[in-house]
């Protein structure tokens, strides 16, 4: 677990990738380099709850996920 993050076991994570707080990476993730995690579906109110990315799931350069 990092700070609010949890990453599991054999993750790629790519350069200038942004994770907030409250995401969960599970195992055997791939994630491209610029990619862009939300935790904030109506920024900035709301609760924040960041994207769950399950096991096994590739993320391409330059996407932005949302929450």
């Amino acid at each position: 677990m990092i700070g609010n993050c949890t990453i599991g076991n054999n993750v790629s994570l790519q350069s200038l990738l942004y994770i907030p707080t409250d995401v969960i990476i599970e195992d055997n993730v791939f994630i491209g380099p610029n990619a862009v995690l939300t935790n904030d579906p109506y920024p900035p109110r709301g609760r924040l709850k960041g994207p769950v990315i399950k096991k096994g799931t590739s993320i391409g350069a330059n996407a932005t996920t949302p929450c």
